[in-house]
């Protein structure tokens, strides 16, 4: 093998190292977030949690909140992976289902999903550094339900009143509000019988025939 060879495999080798620790300082402060909030994080405990210092995550990331806006970039490509994945086919009906069974179904079991949540709860007040970038991942959201509706309404399986800007801020904003339920009432809360609901709503607004 060439020196020229050699320092390519050495810079490709310093380059992954560098990725692997980046997405487990990521991943740590994702878990921490989901568990104690963004507030009381430290970068130590990020750092000890993901295997490193604290003076390693503040090298790289500059800051607590560009951290943040890494942990919301991050947590907007796994939404992004599974919307993609809600919203392939034809079927109007099963799109809009699917994705507010996975999107309910995940709060529970996904680190990512209680994390985004208690960063909207705290942006709100304390973290205003996040709102960009929740304000961003809402709209990609957004944007992927109007696709379906829209889609839907060219194919006429969806009913010509329905507007699908106005139909899927109102959907969206069941599904947060019941994962907020979620997270808040864990004991009470019945995913299925939300997901039910939220359904049994999109079928008589858009007009889908039900499976009864």
């Amino acid at each position: 093998m060439t020196i020229a060879a050699n320092e390519t495999r050495t810079r490709r080798t310093q380059e992954e190292r560098r990725a692997e620790s980046d997405r487990r300082i990521v991943e740590s402060a994702i878990a921490l977030f989901a568990e104690q909030g963004y507030w009381k994080t430290t970068l130590n405990q990020v750092g000890e949690r993901a295997g490193y210092t604290g003076g390693l995550v503040s090298s790289r990331f500059g800051s607590k909140e560009n951290l943040l806006k890494a942990v919301v970039d991050e947590i907007g490509t796994v939404f992004h992976e599974r919307f993609r994945a809600d919203s392939e086919g034809t079927d109007t009906r099963a799109m809009l289902h699917r994705f507010v069974g996975n999107y309910l179904r995940d709060v529970p079991v996904r680190p990512a999903v209680r994390a985004l949540y208690v960063i909207m709860g705290e942006a709100l007040a304390v973290v205003p550094e996040a709102n960009d970038k929740i304000a961003a991942l809402s709209e990609h959201t957004l944007s992927v339900l109007v696709g379906i509706l829209q889609e839907g309404k060219e194919n006429g399986t969806v009913s010509a009143h329905v507007d699908p800007g106005r139909t899927s801020m109102t959907i969206l904003s069941m599904v947060r509000g019941a994962s907020f339920d979620q997270l808040l009432m864990p004991d009470i809360f019945v995913v299925e019988d939300a997901i039910e609901s939220i359904n049994d709503f999109i079928d008589r607004y858009c007009g889908f025939a039900s499976d009864d």
